[in-house]
């Protein structure tokens, strides 16, 4: 059998569920000349979690389809970006696309990529993301999240993304220091600097679900973001990606604002009472904006995930040697 022109790479972890939705999707794409295979790797999900299920029921579905799956599983979570190495070495492919469990492609998405790559030609082509449009409404809820790329925003990110096999070979792939996130950024700075040429292609359309948390959960997620200050010091043009060349989100400003008052809490009576003071118009401020009880502690809870995301980000600067807040 010949080999496909491109290869479907999916990293999953614990989410059996929306795999089965992916592959179940990709079972619908539309086959690009050559054909395509899909290669997933398990990233150390528990025995017990249902994705050896899924997999096995998906890939009778697919084989009967004409299409190829093939999986693998690691014996311990080692983070995405180790996971995509395993699933694009494994893979036959010329082309490697990649994109999440998270994540439905449109029908045309494979033929909208490579007719993008071959017609340019491009190395490295992003598709467009959008949201759920059946939940898009839910990004208004307090911890709410999603992922919408449309333009060549820098970002590079794994759920709609194609490049040549070759050319992961030549740059070695993830960089697997990249725990919770920053390995496709990187990567795709890195095809970048070496002269990879770049196109974005707004016809290669994925749906990417949209998340709605709480503020532990919202918490949680914060730890990942430190690995951005990773990015910047590898590829110091990569600070674009910041709200402000040193501080990542607007959200963080008034946090920065307070910490420049907290010597004042030293500075005796006036001092506390002018850093409570500061604390309290912030503090009312949101209460004002929120419009509702549950909508003000809400607030309040963002701001303590943006503190702790501040000095996740400190922290991250010290041992990086680049200042990102």
């Amino acid at each position: 059998m010949s080999a496909p022109a491109v290869s479907v790479c999916v990293a999953t972890f614990r989410r059996p569920d929306r795999l089965g939705r992916l592959l179940a999707c990709l079972g619908e794409n539309e086959a690009p000349p050559g054909g395509f295979e899909v290669v997933v790797v398990d990233d150390g999900s528990p025995v017990d979690d249902g994705v050896a299920g899924v997999l096995a029921e998906a890939g009778r579905e697919l084989a009967a389809k004409g299409i190829c799956m093939r999986s693998a599983r690691q014996g311990r979570n080692r983070g995405p970006g180790a996971a995509r190495n395993v699933a694009w070495r494994m893979a036959a492919g010329e082309w490697i696309a990649f994109t999440d469990d998270d994540c439905r492609p449109d029908r045309k998405w494979l033929v909208s990529l490579l007719d993008a790559a071959r017609g340019k030609p491009a190395q490295v082509v992003v598709g467009r993301t959008v949201p759920d449009p059946d939940r898009v409404d839910l990004l208004g809820l307090p911890f709410s999240r999603s992922v919408a790329v449309d333009g060549m925003t820098g970002y590079f990110h794994t759920c709609n993304i194609l490049y040549p096999r070759e050319l992961l070979d030549r740059l070695g792939g993830f960089d697997e220091e990249f725990r919770l996130i920053g390995d496709d950024t990187d990567l795709g700075w890195r095809a970048q600097e070496a002269g990879a040429s770049l196109s974005y292609c707004p016809a290669a359309i994925v749906v990417h679900d949209v998340v709605v948390g709480d503020w532990h959960s919202d918490l949680r997620s914060r730890r990942r973001w430190a690995d951005v200050v990773r990015v910047i010091a590898k590829h110091p043009g990569a600070r674009r990606l910041a709200w402000r060349p040193y501080v990542y989100r607007r959200s963080h400003l008034p946090i920065l604002g307070i910490a420049v008052l907290m010597p004042a809490l030293l500075a005796g009576r006036a001092g506390r009472v002018l850093f409570t003071g500061a604390v309290g118009v912030l503090l009312a401020g949101d209460m004002l904006r929120a419009g509702s009880i549950a909508g003000a502690r809400a607030k309040m809870q963002g701001r303590v995930s943006d503190a702790y995301e501040v000095a996740l980000l400190v922290e991250a600067s010290w041992r990086q040697g680049a200042l990102l807040l």
